[in-house]
């Protein structure tokens, strides 16, 4: 981890509330394996992982940033079989 890295709620890639996404961006991690860990983690603990996630919901400030991989540069606006039109 570098230093001066944040944890914030993801605002980009978030299904419920960019907890599990946000954490995903922290460790540089698939937002898939946190989310999944999450699930086992609440049915083994008997719905523990649900208080965590709320208490982390609440607590935790929205980024206010794109992360890297959702930068515009990355993106385009064509889809993968379509070309751009010419004029």
């Amino acid at each position: 981890m570098a230093s001066g890295k944040k944890l914030y709620r993801s605002t980009s890639n978030k299904m419920i509330a960019g907890v599990c996404a946000g954490i995903a961006d922290y460790f540089d991690i698939d937002p898939a394996f946190v989310r999944i860990g999450w699930v086992v983690l609440t049915i083994a603990a008997i719905w523990f992982g649900v208080l965590i996630y709320l208490v982390l919901a609440l607590f935790l400030p929205e980024a206010q940033y794109l992360p890297p991989h959702l930068h515009a540069e990355n993106n385009s606006t064509t889809k993968p079989n379509q070309t751009p039109e010419t004029k």
